[in-house]
C-alpha cells in the first residue's frame, strides 16, 4: 500500500513564506546555482556559508551575527516550540538543519533562548 504525503498535513518550520522559498529555488535553478538533491551537504555548506555569513552580518538579530549563530538560534527556537527533549533531539535537529554532522549539531547545544524571547508568531 502506497501512502501519498499529499494526503496528510504536516508542519514544516520555516522563517520565510513558502512562496519566497519556491521563488528562490526557481531562481537558483534558472541560474544554474542549485545543487542536486543528492549533493553532499558539506559541499553545499562550504559553497554557501561565506556568502551567508556576509549577509547575516546585516540582519542584526543577534550581536556579531554569523550564519552559524543564526542556525543555532533557529534550531534552539524550533526545539523549544516543538516540545522535543532538548538533550535527545539529534534526529529532530537533522530534519530541521538538513545536516547529518553530529558534531555540528551538538555544537548548537550551547545556544540558549533568553527568557521571554519571542520564538513563535
Amino acid at each position: 500500500m502506497v501512502i501519498s504525503l499529499r494526503d496528510y498535513p504536516f508542519h514544516i518550520p520555516t522563517l520565510l513564506p513558502s512562496d519566497l522559498v519556491c521563488n528562490a529555488l526557481t531562481w537558483l535553478g534558472e541560474h544554474d546555482k542549485r545543487f542536486p538533491k543528492t549533493e553532499d551537504t558539506e559541499r553545499v555548506n562550504r559553497r554557501r556559508s561565506k556568502v551567508l555569513n556576509e549577509n547575516a552580518k546585516e540582519w542584526q538579530i543577534i550581536p556579531e551575527m554569523t550564519y552559524h549563530k543564526f542556525r543555532g538560534a533557529y534550531l534552539r527556537a524550533s526545539i523549544v516550540n516543538s516540545g522535543v527533549d532538548p538533550f535527545d533531539y539529534l534526529s529532530y535537529a537533522q530534519s530541521i538543519l538538513g545536516d547529518d554532522d553530529e558534531a555540528t549539531i551538538k555544537a548548537y547545544q550551547r545556544f540558549q533562548i533568553k527568557t521571554g524571547s519571542l520564538t513563535k508568531i
